[in-house]
């Protein structure tokens, strides 16, 4: 068992210095074996073994024993002797294990019969269906309609569409370098190790992060033969369809902004050996730390002689201590509910100081309080009173089978209008518990003594929320802080147009965001603050062929001139006392679509309703509306809106028209 967990965290150590440092590289085929040497050095290394000195034993006079005898110990953690187990137990115990034993061969068969279905549905395959002999590769022709994938030497296509319209160069390419390169013998590896070692999550790790790798392979040589957009158009038109078997190669596998990305990645040398540098080390230490110690043998035995016959065990136990209000709701989530429904999420030190002076302290020795027998009897009444007893739910009928000596704790609390529901309308909600719930509730050794207040605490706020406590939640307090930001961003450093790159996409994103929310605010809001200043600002962004370069208008000659769009129509003359720099806007929002589009493809069958994967592909949806709202008439005439995360994503076709 301990060689077990050793080898797991081994190889989840490799397979977390892999993506920290290695993923993000433009080094597929390093990767490639890197991560089949990380799986099989992760079952020898804790084999290894490493002779170690051994430390100077400890040795305790008897005037040093003896003062130990005052240390607090606590009786009920003493070793006691220990004798041979009854017969009885020792069946029970055999019984369980053989049960635990049979539970394992009983998975690793339906594993084995998986992946030999899997294997038999393929070999099927190529026996019954018509081979040929296409750019010297050898095609499959299938009569289901399927999207083109590889195993072994062989590249599955369907029968009807390739008669129809043939196989794409990129498409093509795509699937000859699975064939040639031969990554179907790395998923097969991995699918043998996972019939034994079912149990194991580094291999769930592994197989993802191994076919990821083979997609940026075939990518890569992919895009040699095509223009990237197209490539990434026809991933988008082909990624509707699956693919019948986890030991082949789909080009749609893990079809994500990170595998977009790569596409245009370039590696830049001194990164690249900085991140050699700092894994080396590492795996040293992942090598030393998992490998097996062994004491070299003649100060094995000076440490067996030195404390033969002499064995001590020491239980400390630390004394509970009050925690500050503070430490003690650094782990709970507030939300503030306002009149009107709106729920808004807040930390301890975020919230004003009147409602942190409001919560309960940190809980202390809390005495039982037992309830009347008036109490107890008005508790029946299930109009008012909503009841738990010992944390679980319970119909006021209950009260009837139970005695009141039995309750040796209640709290009861009145719930505002806006804080009730459905199930609980009630005006009280009452928690009950019998002595046993209490002392591992409340006891002096409970979490609630000596760990921070986890979960969900609601705050009913009976203010309007325009006339709260709280100026963090106002709209256009919120936008101006963000303005804020973004502007001491721009204005750090070097002007834009010096800027990095990636920096400046990321400006440009800000921008786009910003003008969005601006345009969002009422009109009376808008008065109070201002737009977001342009990057290019005072510049204006020219194209001469695919280079883009900037000049000042001053500047500008005759023929640049023209490239200027026309000014906007009277009916804006507000907005004309920004200059017309806003080209390089489309650009960015186009690639931000693509994004968006190409995750909602990916995410489109696990968008369950109020799921939290929702709920951030939400904002994001948001995110690039907003950057939709910041454009001007005549560009939005050029591209389409996002589509909300419920409709159906957009087709190859409707991604060009945008």
């Amino acid at each position: 068992m301990e060689y077990l967990l050793k080898s797991i965290a081994c190889l989840l150590l490799f397979l977390l210095v892999h993506r920290l440092f290695l993923q993000q590289e433009v080094l597929h085929r390093f990767n490639r074996f890197f991560l089949l040497a990380a799986v099989i050095l992760s079952f020898l290394i804790p084999l290894n073994q490493i002779e170690i000195s051994s430390p100077k034993p400890l040795q305790l006079g008897k005037e040093e024993f003896s003062q130990l005898g005052n240390f607090p110990v606590n009786e009920e953690y003493l070793p006691t002797e220990i004798g041979l187990s009854s017969k009885s137990e020792v069946s029970s115990n055999w019984n369980w294990s053989e049960l635990g034993f049979g539970i394992y061969i009983l998975v690793s068969i339906v594993f084995l019969i998986r992946f030999l279905r899997n294997f038999q549905v393929l070999r099927s395959k190529i026996r019954s269906n018509i081979h040929i002999n296409y750019r010297g590769q050898l095609l499959v022709l299938l009569p289901e309609d399927t999207l083109p994938y590889s195993f072994l030497k062989y590249i599955f296509v369907s029968k009807e569409g390739f008669e129809r319209e043939g196989i794409s160069d990129a498409v093509f390419e795509h699937e000859r370098v699975h064939v040639v390169e031969k990554h179907s013998w790395d998923l097969i590896f991995v699918e043998l190790l996972l019939i034994p070692f079912w149990f194991h999550p580094g291999l769930y790790w592994l197989r993802h992060a191994i076919r990821l790798n083979h997609e940026f392979i075939a990518d890569r040589s992919a895009i040699q033969r095509t223009e990237i957009t197209d490539y990434q158009y026809e991933l988008i038109r082909l990624a509707q369809t699956g693919t019948p078997s986890a030991l082949v190669s789909n080009l749609n596998y893990s079809l994500t902004k990170k595998r977009i990305q790569m596409m245009t990645k370039r590696s830049k040398p001194m990164q690249v050996a900085w991140k050699f540098l700092a894994v080396i080390p590492i795996l040293g230490l992942i090598y030393y730390g998992f490998s097996e110690k062994v004491i070299a043998q003649n100060e094995a035995n000076q440490t067996k002689n030195s404390l033969e016959g002499v064995s001590y065990t020491l239980v400390y136990q630390s004394l509970l201590q009050n925690m500050t209000k503070a430490k003690y709701y650094s782990l709970t989530k507030f939300i503030l509910k306002y009149p009107d429904g709106e729920l808004v999420e807040s930390k301890y030190d975020e919230l004003p100081e009147n409602l942190q002076n409001g919560l309960p302290d940190a809980p202390g020795a809390m005495e039982p309080k037992a309830p009347t027998a008036e109490q107890f009897e008005s508790w029946k009444n299930e109009k008012e009173f909503a009841l738990w007893l010992d944390g679980k739910v319970i119909p006021n009928s209950k009260l009837n089978e139970i005695s009141r000596d039995e309750i040796v704790h209640y709290f009861s609390s009145f719930v505002h209008n806006n804080a009730r529901s459905k199930r609980f309308p009630q005006n009280y909600q009452v928690q009950l518990y019998r002595e046993e719930a209490f002392e591992n509730s409340f006891g002096e050794y409970s979490d609630l003594r000596v760990k921070p207040l986890r979960g969900t605490v609601t705050i009913p706020v009976d203010e309007p929320k325009n006339q709260s406590f709280s100026v963090n939640t106002n709209p256009v307090s919120l936008y101006q802080k963000e303005l804020k930001a973004y502007h001491q961003q721009l204005n750090s450093g070097v002007h834009f147009i010096d800027k990095p790159k990636t920096d400046q996409e990321e400006l440009m994103e800000e921008f786009l965001d910003l003008g969005g929310k601006f345009f969002r605010l009422r009109v009376e809001d808008k008065k109070l603050t201002e737009r977001p200043t342009h990057p290019f600002a005072p510049y204006i962004r020219l194209k001469k062929g695919d280079e883009f370069y900037f000049k000042l208008k001053e500047d500008l000659t005759e023929e640049e001139r023209q490239q200027l769009p026309p000014p906007p129509p009277p009916a804006h003359e507000a907005s004309q006392t920004q200059d017309r720099t806003t080209a390089g806007l489309l650009d960015i929002y186009r690639k931000m679509l693509l994004a968006y589009e190409f995750k909602k493809n990916e995410l489109q069958h696990s968008l369950i309703e109020n799921s939290p994967k929702r709920a951030s592909f939400f904002e994001e949806f948001i995110k690039v509306q907003n950057a939709y709202l910041a454009l001007d008439h005549e560009e939005k005439k050029q591209i389409k809106a996002p589509s909300p995360p419920s409709m159906p994503s957009r087709t190859a076709k409707g991604l060009e028209d945008c």
